[in-house]
């Protein structure tokens, strides 16, 4: 059951983060009186679960999830349904967004994905991460294979 959680975690934290590029921090920080921390917080917060929602990270979590509980045995089947949840593992990422994001990257990136392009890429994602997941199934075989 321990290397289905594995897998899982694996799986799901590449996915969630397949979905955005990666930006570099360099906002300078800045002298701000509690009040104001409270407030860009929640201005980050927001920001954040705009972005998530954007790239609909909670279906698409749900339904890695949901293929990957149907490979599993059956007598663990039911277990990981009951005990894994779409909507904790969202709380759970949101501030690993917050950490490495700034107010600016996450206005830049909710920009980009409601352009034309940005658009596009989100349609595409979905068939980009099934065909994706194929070619490394073929390329792990073909090298496993030469492994004796």
């Amino acid at each position: 059951m321990k290397k289905y959680l594995l897998l899982i975690t694996i799986v799901f934290s590449t996915f969630i983060f397949a979905e955005t590029n990666e930006i570099s921090n360099t906002q300078s920080v800045k002298q701000a009186s509690f009040t104001d921390v409270k407030k860009e917080a929640d201005v980050k917060r927001a920001l954040v679960v705009e972005l998530l929602q954007l790239v609909n990270a909670k279906q698409q979590s749900q339904e890695v999830l949901d293929s990957m509980i149907k490979m599993m045995p059956s007598d663990v089947r039911d277990s990981f349904t009951k005990a894994l949840n779409a909507d904790e593992m969202m709380e759970l990422v949101i501030p690993v967004y917050e950490r490495y994001l700034t107010i600016d990257d996450l206005k830049s990136v909710i920009k980009f994905y409601k352009s034309p392009a940005g658009k596009k890429l989100l349609e595409a994602q979905p068939k980009i991460m099934k065909d994706s997941m194929i070619v490394m199934k073929v390329y792990a075989q073909k090298k496993l294979s030469t492994i004796k």
